[in-house]
């Protein structure tokens, strides 16, 4: 897996701008917290069906001849 670096992504700020997670994570927040295990586990599903996706694509590919 390669990453991209896409730069500094930034909207307006405010009260009608993006929210900045950084600044505005609630850590003491233990109700409605989303735990790095979790966010990993997702990341790794995505990751496992991008390969599947892909093999199926070589194996269709290697049916055409190519």
């Amino acid at each position: 897996m390669s990453w991209v670096n896409v730069g500094n992504i930034k909207g307006d700020t405010g009260a009608t701008g993006p929210v900045n997670l950084v600044s505005t994570l609630n850590t003491s927040d233990t109700t409605n917290a989303v735990t790095n295990s979790a966010i990993a586990t997702a990341i790794e599903d995505v990751t496992d069906q991008i390969g599947t996706i892909t093999s199926v694509q070589q194996s269709n590919l290697t049916l055409l001849g190519s």
